[in-house]
């Protein structure tokens, strides 16, 4: 939708907005009623009739186990630790196992949305662009390595570290205990809002060069000026996607590893009309 909200001789003020939604569902599988693939990690995806092409498949966790007592006294895995994750008995048939692994949701957005707005008084414009990324879930792989429990810092704060200091009783106390990459704590809201450009311009009216010039106009851009994610992802870009090997394949999305921060660019130019 564009929109011409003010125009006078001197100023004027303009807007663009895109909106985008996307649903899908599948029909079929090939006479199957699922078909499950697996990732690097060994984590696994679902393709079910009647859902999402692809859900995220595993345990869904209830925290923290806090004490080797409450382990003993709960449906558990023979690994499962102090500090470690604890699985819920999806099925509640008093024992855990593959039985329990239920979809815990798709990496599709609910939406994604942009607007620009152009401001321009005299000779002086003024534009910038908000683009963002609502309700989408992202399996952030780098929870895999030790490095990013012991360095960043998202993972560090409030985690299980004893039965006396247990955190707020869901961070674990790093990858102790059942095999986090098979449940839904890699999963983390990859919601987002930018100010993903910004262009402040002056042009210069040709009649001041009196003839020498044709024009003049100097400009200012910046890019990624500032980025706002949900407070529940703890990686370094929401935006980034693992696509290599076998996540090539159309039957897996949404799995990001070893993304690249996001950067900030600023640009100074010179448009010379002779």
């Amino acid at each position: 939708m564009n929109t011409l909200n003010i125009k006078k001789r001197e100023f004027s003020w303009g807007t663009d907005i895109n909106f985008s939604l996307s649903r899908n569902r599948l029909l079929e599988i090939g006479g199957e009623s699922n078909k499950i693939t697996q990732g690097e990690r060994n984590e696994n995806y679902i393709a079910q009739v009647g859902e999402p092409l692809i859900q995220y498949y595993g345990f869904k966790t209830l925290g923290v186990w806090n004490s080797l007592a409450e382990i003993q006294a709960n449906p558990h895995f023979a690994n499962d630790v102090p500090g470690g994750l604890r699985i819920w008995d999806a099925n509640g048939d008093g024992k855990l196992d593959d039985n329990d692994r239920v979809p815990l949701g798709n990496p599709y957005p609910m939406f994604t949305y942009g607007m620009t707005n152009t401001f321009k008084y005299k000779g002086l414009d003024i534009t910038f662009l908000i683009q963002g990324v609502q309700g989408v879930t992202v399996f952030n792989g780098d929870v895999f390595y030790n490095e990013t429990h012991k360095y960043n810092a998202a993972y560090l704060k409030d985690r299980w570290v004893s039965e006396e200091h247990p955190g707020n009783g869901r961070v674990p106390y790093g990858k102790n205990g059942y095999d986090i990459m098979f449940t839904d704590y890699p999963l983390q809201d990859g919601s987002y809002v930018c100010l993903r450009n910004a262009t402040v311009g002056y042009t210069f009216n040709s009649k001041v060069f009196k003839g020498k010039l044709g024009g003049l106009r100097l400009y200012l851009t910046g890019n990624n000026l500032a980025y706002i994610w949900a407070p529940d992802y703890k990686g370094v870009n929401p935006e980034s996607r693992y696509t290599g090997g076998v996540y090539s394949s159309p039957m897996i999305s949404g799995y990001q590893r070893g993304g690249f921060p996001i950067t900030s660019t600023y640009t100074f130019g010179i448009d010379v009309k002779f």
